[in-house]
């Protein structure tokens, strides 16, 4: 999965000349939590309450982001 994401970032900042790329990541996912800190993002805040809809509840991800340098 590292492999897979790195390049689309790589694509994303290369091609189409993205700056910042955010994931919007429930807070209970540690396996892309743990990604995207490999790959360089940083939590930038969250939980962002009732941020997503889920059948008649809502959820409250996390927000991080990948800055290109």
């Amino acid at each position: 999965m590292s492999e897979a994401v790195k390049t689309l970032m790589d694509y994303c900042v290369a091609h189409l000349k993205a700056h910042r790329i955010t994931a919007i990541i429930h807070p209970d996912n540690t396996a892309s939590i743990r990604l995207a800190l490999r790959l360089g993002f940083r939590c930038e805040g969250g939980p962002m309450r009732d941020y997503w809809r889920v059948g008649r509840g809502y959820m409250s991800p996390m927000l991080y982001s990948f800055i290109a340098s």
